[in-house]
């Protein structure tokens, strides 16, 4: 048999746009669950600037309960979803606000680092650093 360019060409090219397309499908898949829940947490960012020591309490939380579970807090807290969607930037600050001063009031706290944050807090930190 001989072996001709165009054959040597098509072979080529085709391992080529087959271990791309490939790669490229296996990065979207993977990139998928945390690019949905990256956008819905991106909002919750506001809030920084109202947390004391945001980085050091996020990095302890989110290292004693991880990402997984990060994930599962963020999807089960309806008033922090709600707040997600308020297109202004200083009524969410507000409204999340009012949400980490519900949790003082019902109790739903964390003690990190010696510092007594609401739950909304330490998932916000725990997003902010993850």
């Amino acid at each position: 048999m001989k072996l001709r360019r165009r054959h040597l060409l098509l072979t080529g090219g085709a391992t080529v746009g087959l271990g791309v397309l490939g790669y490229g499908g296996s990065v979207a898949v993977c990139s998928t669950s945390k690019t949905v829940t990256a956008k819905m947490i991106r909002p919750l960012f506001v809030a920084i600037g109202d947390i004391l020591e945001p980085e050091i309490i996020g990095r302890a939380w989110l290292s004693r309960i991880g990402t997984r579970a990060l994930h599962t807090r963020i999807h089960q807290r309806t008033d922090l979803l709600a707040a997600t969607l308020i297109p202004d930037p200083a009524q969410r600050r507000a409204e999340l606000s009012d949400v980490i001063r519900r949790d003082f009031a019902r109790d739903e706290t964390e003690v990190v680092e010696n510092w007594v944050v609401s739950e909304a807090e330490a998932i916000i930190a725990g997003a902010w650093v993850s």
